[in-house]
C-alpha cells in the first residue's frame, strides 16, 4: 500500500446566524495529548449530553411495554390506595390497611421498574464506552495511523494557553484490507474503510465540524486506490449522524435490531459509499 502523507485541511470557519462571535478551528491528525478530551468526547456523545444516545434511548423508553406497565402498575396502585382511603373496598376480605398495602406495593413495583429499566440503558451505553477504551482507545495512534487509517480531530486554540487545543470534534477511519464483512463477503473479500467514532461536542454541535472532520477522513480514503468501499453503522438514535451521511453520498445497505428487546427495537443501520476515483463495473 503507498504511503499516504498525513495533511491538515486549512482553518474552517463558520458565523453563527446571531450570538457568539465566529467559530474558526482546523482539523488536523490526533496527538496523543488530545486522548483525555477524546475520551470525554466519547462518554460525551454516548451518555451524559443533551441529543446523546442515551438521552434519546431514555426518551423513547417512556413509551415501550416496561415502562407502559409499570406506569400502569404506578396508577392502579394509586387507584387502590386512593379507594381504600375514602371507604371503598375492592374484597370483603380486604381489610382497609391491606388494601393499602397492595396498593402501595403496586407502586412500588411499577417504579422499581421504570427505574431499573432506565438504569440498565445507561448501563448498556457506557459499557459501550468502557469498551472502546479497552480496544481502539488504548492506542489512537497505533489503532488507526498504524494500520493505514487515520484519527482526525477539529479543533482550536485555548485562550491564553500555549500549545494546549480545544478539541471540538473527531472521527476515526479503520483501514480494513480484505475485509469479509459486509459490504464484502468470504467469497469476495475487499479492502475497506470504516468510520468510526465519529462525535461532536454538545456545545459545538450545526456548526459544519461534523462535516469538516469527514471530509478529512474520507479524503484520506479516497486517495488509497486499495480501497474499494467506506462503510459505517449507525442507529436509529443518532438521526442527524444519518442524516449527515445521506447528504454525503453513503447509502444505506442493511439494517438488523440489536439491544435488549425489553428497551424496544433499536435499529443498527449500515451505510457504504464507494471510494471516489474508483471506477464502476
Amino acid at each position: 500500500m503507498p504511503q499516504l502523507d498525513r495533511f491538515e485541511l486549512p482553518p474552517a470557519t463558520t458565523q453563527p446566524r446571531m450570538g457568539p462571535p465566529k467559530l474558526e478551528y482546523i482539523v488536523r491528525p490526533y496527538r496523543s495529548s488530545d486522548f483525555s478530551q477524546v475520551r470525554d468526547l466519547l462518554y460525551e456523545g454516548y451518555v451524559t449530553s443533551k441529543g446523546s444516545v442515551v438521552d434519546l434511548g431514555l426518551r423513547r423508553a417512556w413509551t415501550r411495554p416496561p415502562c407502559l406497565v409499570g406506569f400502569a402498575q404506578i396508577l392502579t396502585g394509586a387507584a387502590i390506595v386512593f379507594a381504600g382511603r375514602n371507604g371503598v373496598s375492592l374484597c370483603r376480605s380486604l381489610s382497609p390497611t391491606t388494601q393499602s398495602r397492595i396498593g402501595f406495593a403496586l407502586v412500588g413495583l411499577g417504579t422499581a421498574l421504570i427505574v431499573t429499566v432506565r438504569r440498565l440503558i445507561v448501563h448498556f451505553v457506557r459499557k459501550f464506552c468502557d469498551d472502546a477504551l479497552e480496544a481502539d482507545f488504548v492506542d489512537i495512534n497505533r489503532w488507526y495511523w498504524g494500520a493505514g487509517g487515520g484519527f482526525w480531530v477539529a479543533a482550536r486554540p485555548r485562550s491564553g494557553a500555549e500549545n494546549d487545543d480545544e478539541v471540538l470534534g473527531c472521527v476515526g477511519l479503520e483501514y480494513r484490507p480484505l475485509d469479509a464483512r459486509p459490504p464484502s463477503s468470504p467469497h469476495n473479500p475487499s479492502s475497506t474503510a470504516q468510520i468510526r467514532r465519529m462525535i461532536v461536542s454538545q456545545n459545538h454541535r450545526r456548526k459544519g465540524i461534523a462535516l469538516a472532520v469527514m471530509d478529512a477522513a474520507l479524503a484520506h480514503a479516497d486517495a488509497n486506490p486499495n480501497i474499494e468501499y467506506i462503510y459505517l453503522w449507525t442507529t436509529d438514535l443518532q438521526p442527524a449522524a444519518q442524516a449527515l451521511y445521506d447528504r454525503i453520498g453513503f447509502e444505506r445497505f442493511g439494517e438488523k435490531s440489536i439491544g435488549p428487546g425489553w428497551a424496544g427495537t433499536t435499529m443498527e443501520r449500515q451505510y457504504k459509499r464507494m471510494r471516489v476515483g474508483k471506477p464502476t463495473a
